[in-house]
């Protein structure tokens, strides 16, 4: 069974919902890469601020608070990403052994 034979397996309102989600993913994408100019991105906003920051932080005395603060920012973030990555490998994996899952399930319920 190549590609073509599968496609005619769908229904045409299955195509038509393929399709609109790649164009809204393609939407969402240009409108990310390209915001309106009345909304400026996170990241912008986020450079102003950390510019801000470091301005005050020059004419402040204890810096090693800030050190702490921006370490902990640092951590925090690495761990967010390692935890999602180990997330999204581990349904992944759950996907792949979708019998292994319900014979798992139905154990569990007796």
């Amino acid at each position: 069974m190549n590609t073509l034979d599968r496609f005619a397996l769908f229904a045409p309102l299955d195509l038509a919902a393929f399709a609109l989600l790649i164009l809204c993913w393609c939407l969402i994408n240009l409108l990310i890469a390209h915001p309106p100019k009345s909304r400026p991105p996170v990241s912008v906003l986020m450079a102003n601020y950390r510019r801000e920051w470091m301005v005050q932080m020059l004419t402040r005395e204890p810096r090693i608070f800030d050190a702490q603060i921006v370490s902990n920012l640092r951590q925090g973030t690495a761990f967010f990403a390692s935890t999602s990555v180990i997330a999204i490998g581990g349904t992944l994996a759950l996907i792949g052994n979708a019998d292994q899952l319900a014979g798992l399930a139905q154990d569990l319920t007796l």
